[in-house]
């Protein structure tokens, strides 16, 4: 708070005539509202960059968007076709291996019925050996007595 009975402040400098001071106050608007003008188009100026800006934030927001549902989706297509293959896959290796398993089956049989004809051959060949063997000895034989006969008819004869 003030002192008690301070004096009241005089004014400094030429009191102004009230046209002066309202063409003065005048002049003060005018600057006011030329400043407020330039301040409100640098306004709007700032304010459509932003728009700008937003819009090309929102843009790229969206092609983001696009690109990640784009990427989901080739991925999906690419996991459903690598699954489609290797169902596929697994398909086709289980008829293989079916295959597979049954060759070894018929090869099995084959290799046991070709031993069971190689044996049946060699015992034929074994007996047709005999045989051959038991002619050969009645031939011996025979050969053997006709040779004696003859001798003994030499003999007789001489």
């Amino acid at each position: 708070m003030g002192k008690k009975g301070a004096k009241k402040q005089e004014t400094i400098g030429v009191t102004m005539k009230p046209e002066e001071l309202y063409d003065e106050l005048e002049n003060g608007v005018k600057s006011i509202e030329q400043e407020l003008e330039i301040r409100t188009r640098a306004a709007e100026d700032h304010t459509r960059i932003f728009q700008e800006y937003k819009r090309e934030v929102d843009n790229v927001d969206e092609t983001g968007r696009l690109n990640r549902m784009i990427t989901t989706s080739v991925v999906g297509d690419h996991a459903r076709r690598y699954k489609a293959t290797q169902d596929v896959l697994i398909q086709e290796i289980n008829s293989l291996e079916t295959n597979l398993a049954e060759l070894r089956e018929d090869r099995e049989i084959c290799v046991n019925e070709m031993e069971e004809m190689i044996r049946d051959k060699a015992k034929e060949y074994e007996l047709k050996e005999i045989k051959e063997q038991e002619a050969r000895d009645k031939v011996e034989q025979t050969a053997a007595e006709f040779i004696s006969m003859m001798e003994e008819l030499i003999t007789k004869l001489q």
